[in-house]
């Protein structure tokens, strides 16, 4: 998870030119969130990307059974979000057992 929360800011940074990068962090008893937004200049989801940043997400997201969704547009930006379900991921063996679906979240500040 961290390897994909570090790829989306390294995106963001290097190619939104985003003035504001929200990130929000969520985690319950269930699964993991983390949500990346920035208000850069969008990207094309759908063309053939020269990098290997977004294959690198899919391939990460896939091997913890995580749903990864990007959505941008243009001249407004991007959001980026995945979820990950303790029940059905490798990481279940690293969170600890929670008695109660008790949530802990934990919002950035959108600029620095």
């Amino acid at each position: 998870m961290y390897l994909i929360y570090k790829e989306l800011l390294h995106n963001v940074l290097r190619h939104a030119g985003a003035e504001n990068i929200p990130i929000h962090f969520k985690a319950t008893a269930a699964s993991i969130q983390l949500t990346v937004q920035d208000d850069g200049c969008g990207l094309d989801v759908l063309a053939d990307q020269s990098g290997h940043g977004l294959l690198s997400l899919q391939e990460r997201a896939k091997s913890l059974n995580a749903h990864l969704t990007i959505v941008s547009t243009a001249a407004q930006g991007t959001l980026a979000s995945i979820t990950c379900s303790l029940y059905e991921s490798p990481l279940r063996k690293f969170w600890p057992m929670v008695a109660s679906d008790s949530c802990y979240v934990r919002h950035y500040p959108d600029s620095l």
